[in-house]
């Protein structure tokens, strides 16, 4: 009995080191400042040619939603996407996911694959296959940016999949990145849509409507007039549906 209580908690203490760990940087203060007329170009560099395309492309899926994307090298902002990761058979065990077959210089992933064309060696490499005894380790860091390089909101997640159940499914490297992206794409909606969507809905309203009724109470007899809204407005809602004080 004590020895299975050593080895679950053994199990246990791993766990809690080995665990996925999220840090985000917000710089930007509202989403509007992020977003308003503004076009971006996604950059990637994860060191594999294959493994670049599919992280560009579903980090357009995941964000496509709250920012506009262009092609164009004269985009107002980059969302640029570094990657890299390895797989393990055991707790303490480290082998590469994928093999290294890019060389960008200056330069990253932009979607243009006949731009990349001459910058990939082995192109015919591929992307290491795991199975359910493979775990996943992957470090994945987001940064928007401005065309003057100042970050507007960042993020960077370290995905251990030994540490949760869903990592019994991650076993390769394209898994990894879109396990990550998916839960930074979460991250940047926690930070910025539901923090302004709960401001909307705790905001006082500006005006507020009186309904006074003479003794009739009769819709034509109804008068109706507007009065600034304070925290000492106390309203009522009548038998009628109507806001009254």
């Amino acid at each position: 009995m004590n020895q299975l209580k050593l080895f679950i908690i053994c199990i246990l203490s791993l766990s809690i080191m080995n665990c996925s760990t999220m840090s985000t940087n917000k710089r930007a203060a509202t989403l509007s400042a992020i977003t308003a007329n503004k076009t971006y170009q996604i950059r990637v560099r994860s060191g594999n040619i294959a493994l670049d395309k599919i992280i560009h492309a579903y980090a357009s899926s995941r964000f496509g939603e709250y920012l506009q994307w262009t092609s164009d090298e004269s985009a107002d902002n980059y969302f640029e996407i570094v990657f890299s990761g390895s797989s393990a058979h055991k707790i303490n065990s480290s082998a590469a996911a994928y093999t290294q077959n890019m060389i960008y210089g200056d330069a990253w992933y932009t979607g243009d694959d006949i731009r990349w064309s001459g910058n990939v060696f082995m192109p015919e490499a591929e992307i290491t296959s795991g199975s359910i005894f493979t775990w996943q380790k992957s470090i994945m860091t987001v940064m928007m940016k401005d065309s003057e390089e100042r970050i507007l909101w960042g993020a960077h997640f370290n995905y251990k999949g030994i540490s949760e159940p869903a990592g019994l499914y991650i076993n390769t490297a394209d898994e990894a990145a879109r396990i990550s992206i998916d839960r930074i794409a979460e991250r940047f909606k926690n930070d910025y849509i539901f923090i302004q969507k709960s401001q909307v809905q705790n905001k006082m309203p500006d005006i507020a409507l009186i309904v006074e009724r003479n003794a009739s109470g009769n819709e034509e007899d109804t008068t109706k007039k507007e009065i600034p809204y304070d925290e000492n407005t106390s309203p009522l809602i009548s038998e009628h549906g109507l806001i009254t004080f």
